[in-house]
């Protein structure tokens, strides 16, 4: 099973509450996004895709998923 794609939001909060200190959440974000392992554009549309094509979902149940993941 492939692990989730994260939101930029959903790894900020997951380190904070490990207790890891902002600048280093901060710095661990911009590395990620620079390596491309983080980019909430991608995750927007693979989501869309994924719930339009598979769960037959409609645009108001989209909007609400990706609110919920904290995709801007």
């Amino acid at each position: 099973m492939a692990a989730r794609g994260r939101s930029v939001a959903e790894v900020k909060a997951k380190l904070r509450d490990k207790g890891i200190d902002e600048s280093v959440v901060d710095q661990e974000v911009a590395r990620l996004k620079s390596e491309g392992l983080l980019n909430d554009v991608e995750l927007a549309e693979q989501l869309v895709y994924s719930l339009t094509e598979h769960k037959k979902l409609g645009p108001v149940a989209i909007r609400q998923a990706l609110v919920k993941r904290k995709i801007p």
